[in-house]
C-alpha cells in the first residue's frame, strides 16, 4: 500500500516504523527489510511502552543493519514503574540489546497485578 508507494517514488529520506502500529513484528520486519533493501533508513520504534515494549524494540532495532538503522527510543527511561525485568536497558546512550531467550523480559506480576486492579479513571 503506502509504504510500497513510498519506496517506489523515493519519497521519503527516513521512515519511522512503529511496531504496534503495522500489526506486530512480522509486519514490522516485512517493511524494514524493504527499507533497508532500497537504502532508506529508519527509526526503529512503538507507539508507547516500558520495559516489556523496550524490549522488542532492542530486539528489532538490533536485527535491523546498522546502516539502516536511523535511531530508536529508549521508552522504559521514560515511565515511573519498572514493570519488568530486562538487560534491554540504555547504557551510556547505546540500547543494549535483550541477551536473554526470546526478549528476555521477566514480568514483574506483583506491579502488573497493582495495574490490573485499579479502577478506571474517568
Amino acid at each position: 500500500g503506502d509504504m510500497v508507494r513510498i519506496l517506489n517514488d523515493r519519497s521519503a529520506d527516513v521512515v519511522n516504523i512503529k511496531i504496534g502500529k503495522l500489526g506486530g513484528l512480522t509486519k514490522a520486519k516485512t517493511i524494514r527489510d524493504l527499507c533497508a533493501a532500497v537504502g532508506i533508513p529508519m527509526n526503529v520504534e512503538d507507539t508507547w511502552g516500558g520495559d516489556i515494549t523496550q524490549a522488542a524494540i532492542a530486539a528489532f532495532a538490533h536485527s535491523t543493519p546498522p546502516k539502516s538503522l536511523f535511531c530508536s527510543t529508549d521508552f522504559n527511561s521514560y515511565g515511573p514503574t519498572k514493570i519488568a525485568e530486562t538487560t534491554a536497558q540504555r547504557i551510556q546512550g547505546r540500547m543494549a540489546a535483550p541477551i536473554d531467550s526470546g526478549l528476555g523480559v521477566y514480568p514483574r506480576f506483583d506491579v502488573l497485578r497493582k495495574v490490573w486492579q485499579t479502577e478506571p479513571v474517568e
